[in-house]
C-alpha cells in the first residue's frame, strides 16, 4: 500500500506542475500528466490500488480544472479499466508501446471530455484549430510517457518491493514447441 501512496503524492504534484504549466505555456506543447499517472498506476499497482489511485488523481484533476465535478475521475476509471485490459495482452511496460498508447488514450479522453460536456451541459461546439491542439497535446503525452513511466517505477521502488512485469497471455493456435 506503500507504493500507491507515493505514487499518488507524486501524481498529485504532477498535477500541480500540469497546472502551472498550462498557465503559463501554450496547451499543446504541455503533457497530460494528469493522464499519464493513472495509466502508470493502472500498470504497476495492483487492481484495487491502482483503482484507487486513479480515482483520487481524476478528482485531483476535476478540482485543478473548470471540468465537471466528477468528470475526470469517470474517465480515470473508464481508462483504467482499458489499460490493465490492455495490459493482459501487451507488453505496455515497455518504452515504445506505452508511449503509442498513450498518444491514443490522450486523444481519447479528449474525445470522452468532449461527450461528458456534450451529454451533461448539451453543447460542445469542436473548434477545428482546437482539435490540432489535441492532436498536438497527445504527441507531447506520447513523449512525455515513457518518462513518467520510468519516474512511476522508480517512485514505486521506495515505497516497497515492486513486481510490474504480469504475465501475457498469449492465444496462439499453433502448438508452441
Amino acid at each position: 500500500m506503500r507504493e500507491a501512496l507515493v505514487l499518488l503524492l507524486a501524481g498529485v504534484l504532477a498535477l500541480a506542475l500540469e497546472s502551472a504549466l498550462l498557465a503559463h505555456a501554450p496547451a499543446a506543447i504541455v503533457p497530460a500528466f494528469a493522464l499519464l499517472f493513472p495509466m502508470a498506476a493502472a500498470l504497476l499497482l495492483g487492481p484495487f490500488a491502482g483503482l484507487v489511485v486513479c480515482a483520487a488523481l481524476g478528482f485531483g484533476a476535476d478540482m485543478l480544472s473548470s471540468a465537471l465535478f466528477g468528470q475526470h475521475a469517470l474517465l480515470r476509471l473508464v481508462e483504467f479499466a482499458l489499460v490493465r485490459t490492455i495490459a493482459g495482452q501487451f507488453d505496455l511496460v515497455r518504452p515504445v508501446p506505452f508511449a503509442l498508447f498513450a498518444f491514443g488514450l490522450a486523444l481519447a479522453d479528449a474525445a470522452g471530455s468532449a461527450a461528458l460536456i456534450e451529454f451533461f451541459l448539451g453543447a460542445f461546439e469542436a473548434d477545428p484549430r482546437a482539435l490540432g491542439a489535441v492532436a498536438l497535446r497527445g504527441i507531447a503525452t506520447a513523449v512525455a510517457a515513457p518518462l513518467v513511466l520510468a519516474f512511476a517505477r522508480r517512485v514505486t521502488s521506495f515505497g516497497g518491493e515492486l513486481d510490474p512485469r504480469r504475465e501475457m497471455r498469449l492465444e496462439t493456435k499453433r502448438p508452441v514447441l
